[in-house]
């Protein structure tokens, strides 16, 4: 990243009132820098705003057609950098329904209490921002807020009073997401107390700390689509209300190490998932056979780094959209399944780690999408031998097979798209050709 030469002061004019004629509101006093940004759809929407020129045409902002009042404005990927004070006129536009001010640089500026007067407000998007400090208590007061993302900023905290607060009162709130915000004191327990028509949930590296939340059905039947508590510090098994959440799109708990227990064969009940993600936490037992196929929707299933035991579920079925497969670093033993060939939208196949008993599984081969094959410190034996279909692994580029015991040499027209060979011993005698 790097600072364009010229900085541009924003003093440009919004009339917040009926159309131009009566009194000007500054909204720009703030003294944004210009500020590159390598984002790919960032650009300087505040160059547009001349004074003099009618506000309701300039990038960014939106109108009331009846009253001219300022009701939306999106700054979003505006390469603003600099302080964002408690005095600015900003705050003056109490018709603002909509503001968005993520992807830009405010420089560990506290989010302000003034927030809390927008009280018409019901989106608030101050994601990826450069805030700090804790947020305000004043954001509760917005009662028609229906979504929020204050996250991926410089840690800001979210007290439990304050917490409690937004829980009380913003009962018609469907978005929350607040990533990255420290909510190490917040009880988790509090969570099923928020909005019953919450349909997305992300608290992604929050810091929360306890037993999972064991009554998070009471986000009530239908709402709920998007649930994402990975990186914190919750522990116990998943509670079966859970898997009564039967709209759910994504579950999405890794990282929480302590999350333990089986994994409950109910959790085939969520046939609308596309992602399930409960990587790196600690459940053991048997994997469920049924998530070969209770959904065709599924397009990542990412189940590494636990204890899972038995074999690889045998019911990948022919309709499945599955991209992403990840079974790393378990205790899975048998066979590589052969229903992995009717996967035929794979990208990404992360099997390593396990005590897999197989040769090498030429079946892959044939998936057309394939980039990316993993098959590292397994019990895998016999020759690699040679393409056996015509455009055998087409599109592969990462190919990591190291530490099982496979002989004989590396055929290499498996290996037309590959970018780049990594060898830990230039010395190394690696399946009979030395390097």
């Amino acid at each position: 990243m790097a600072k364009l030469a010229a900085k541009e002061s924003c003093d440009c004019r919004i009339w917040d009132s009926p159309p131009p004629g009566t009194e000007p509101l500054m909204l720009a006093d703030l003294p944004f820098s210009t500020y590159f940004i390598s984002l790919f759809h960032s650009h300087p929407k505040t160059e547009s705003w001349k004074e003099g020129t009618d506000c309701c045409l300039w990038d960014g902002v939106y109108c009331d057609l009846k009253t001219g009042h300022v009701t939306g404005l999106d700054l979003a990927c505006s390469m603003l950098y600099g302080t964002l004070h408690s005095s600015s006129t900003l705050f003056s536009l109490h018709h603002l329904r909509k503001l968005d001010l993520s992807d830009n640089d405010f420089q560990s500026s506290h989010i302000s209490s003034r927030f809390g007067q927008f009280s018409n407000l019901t989106h608030l998007n101050l994601n990826f921002s450069g805030f700090a400090g804790q947020v305000p208590s004043e954001i509760s007061q917005l009662s028609k807020l229906v979504s929020v993302d204050l996250s991926i900023n410089y840690f800001p905290s979210l007290e439990p009073i304050s917490f409690d607060k937004l829980v009380r009162n913003l009962t018609k709130l469907r978005d929350l997401t607040l990533g990255y915000v420290n909510m190490s004191l917040v009880a988790p327990n509090s969570l099923t107390n928020l909005s019953s028509s919450l349909s997305s949930l992300s608290l992604q590296d929050c810091g929360l700390q306890g037993k999972f939340p064991g009554n998070i059905s009471e986000f009530q039947h239908d709402s709920l689509t998007y649930l994402d508590l990975s990186n914190n510090h919750l522990h116990g098994p998943i509670p079966s209300s859970v898997f009564k959440q039967e709209n759910l799109t994504a579950l999405i708990l890794a990282s929480n190490s302590k999350l333990t227990g089986e994994i409950s064969s109910s959790i085939c009940k969520l046939r609308f998932l596309r992602v399930l993600d409960l990587s790196n936490n600690n459940f053991s037992g048997f994997m469920p056979l049924c998530l070969g196929n209770f959904s065709n929707m599924l397009l990542v299933l990412h189940l590494g780094m636990n204890n899972l035991q038995g074999t690889i579920p045998s019911t990948f079925s022919n309709d499945n959209s599955l991209e992403y497969l990840n079974l790393n670093g378990n205790e899975l033993v048998g066979k590589i399944s052969l229903s992995i060939i009717n996967c035929t939208m794979l990208e990404f196949l992360h099997l390593g780690n396990n005590k897999i008993e197989d040769t090498f599984p030429c079946f892959l081969e044939t998936l057309p999408q394939l980039e990316i094959l993993v098959l590292k410190s397994n019990k895998l034996q016999g020759f690699v031998k040679g393409p056996t279909a015509y455009n055998s692994f087409s599109k592969l580029r990462i190919f990591d097979i190291s530490d099982n015991n496979f002989s004989g040499s590396l055929p290499t027209d498996y290996f037309n798209s590959l970018e780049a060979m990594m060898a830990s011993d230039q010395n190394m005698i690696y399946m009979g050709a030395r390097n």
